[in-house]
C-alpha cells in the first residue's frame, strides 16, 4: 500500500527497487528500519509530505521496529507477486494462463536461463516459445 503510493516519482521508486534488492539479505528488524532510513534519506525533496513527515518516526528497535521491518517485507512480496510470474515452471505456466484468461497483455523473461549442454537448450527454448 504504502509502496503504491510512492511509485509515482522516479527518483523515489529507484530508490524502493534499490531496498527491496537489499531486503532479503536484511535478517533484522533494526537493519530493515535503519536500511529504510538510510535509502529515503536520499529522497527525502521527493517523497510526499506524510512519507517525509513518518520517516522522522521509524523506530530503530523494539515491537514497533518489528512491526514496520513486518510491513516493509509484506508490501516487497506483494510488490514481487505483481512482477514474478513463479519460482518455477510449473507456477510461471500457471500465471501465464491465468494472465491469458484474463486478457491481458503481457511478456514472460526466463530467468537464470542460462544453459550448459544441448538438451537444456532445448528445453529452455520450449519453455520459452510456449
Amino acid at each position: 500500500m504504502v509502496m503504491d503510493r510512492t511509485m509515482h516519482d522516479e527518483v523515489v521508486k529507484v530508490q524502493l527497487f534499490r531496498f527491496i534488492d537489499a531486503l532479503p539479505q536484511l535478517q533484522t528488524a533494526e537493519s530493515i528500519t535503519r536500511h529504510l532510513r538510510e535509502y529515503f534519506a536520499e529522497t527525502r525533496d521527493h517523497l510526499p509530505g506524510w512519507a517525509r513527515f513518518g520517516m522522522q518516526f521509524i523506530p530503530r528497535q523494539g515491537w514497533l521496529a518489528n512491526l514496520v521491518a513486518w510491513a516493509a517485507r509484506s508490501n516487497a512480496e506483494n510488490l514481487a507477486r505483481k512482477f514474478i510470474a513463479g519460482s518455477n515452471v510449473d507456477e510461471a505456466l500457471v500465471a501465464v494462463e491465468r494472465l491469458r484468461r484474463k486478457r491481458l497483455t503481457f511478456t514472460v523473461d526466463l530467468l537464470g536461463e542460462a544453459t550448459i549442454t544441448e538438451p537444456e537448450r532445448r528445453r529452455a527454448s520450449v519453455i520459452t516459445s510456449t
